[in-house]
């Protein structure tokens, strides 16, 4: 209920932040420290709002040429604080978790919204439609940056592979374009 009115909140049309209002359609679920919300290949069918305590998204390890998902040697890729929208991605497209999702080391409340519920709040929100485009954008680079980087290093380096999927851009370059010629100084590894 609003403290202000004796009736319930309208979230698509209350005039607050939009995870704030998409929150309070999703039902709470709590999670123990290190509680699994779900797991990467999963088929992704909600989008969870943390309301409080974090999440963290990891990827699966390549061992002996296997990945193995959802174990304690998963690469941590990112954290997700309170306040933060995660899943929308598989939600929307229908398709399978791009990570793992746990609860931090103080366990985290969520508020997990349906993908029907999710569909019509954006629907309801257009300018909601291009944030949520470009933040996708970014997290599947990450995501790909971050499997990149862990494929190439290996479990030796894996410390190394989140802060270098932070500080990777990617270039998206013409047919015909070059991005380095021979004897180019060097700024970055391509």
């Amino acid at each position: 209920m609003n403290a202000d009115h004796d009736r319930p909140r309208d979230p698509v049309h209350d005039t607050g932040d939009f995870v704030d209002r998409l929150a309070v359609v999703g039902e709470r679920r709590d999670l123990r420290p290190g509680g699994v919300l779900c797991i990467e290949g999963d088929l992704g069918t909600d989008v969870y709002v943390v309301e409080s305590g974090e999440l963290l998204a990891s990827i699966g390890v390549v061992a002996g040429g296997v990945i193995e998902r959802g174990t304690a040697r998963d690469l941590r890729i990112a954290t997700h604080p309170a306040g933060s929208l995660v899943g929308e991605l598989s939600a929307l497209s229908g398709g399978q978790r791009s990570v793992t999702l746990m609860a931090g080391a103080t366990g985290a409340t969520v508020a997990v919204i349906t993908r029907d519920q999710f569909a019509a709040f954006v629907d309801a929100d257009p300018s909601a439609g291009a944030e949520l485009a470009e933040r996708a954008r970014e997290q599947m680079d990450r995501i790909r940056a971050a499997g990149l980087f862990s494929a190439l290093l290996g479990p030796t380096f894996v410390d190394l592979t989140p802060d270098m999927a932070d500080r990777a851009s990617w270039r998206h370059l013409a047919a015909d374009e070059v991005l380095f010629r021979e004897g180019d100084a060097s700024d970055g590894i391509y």
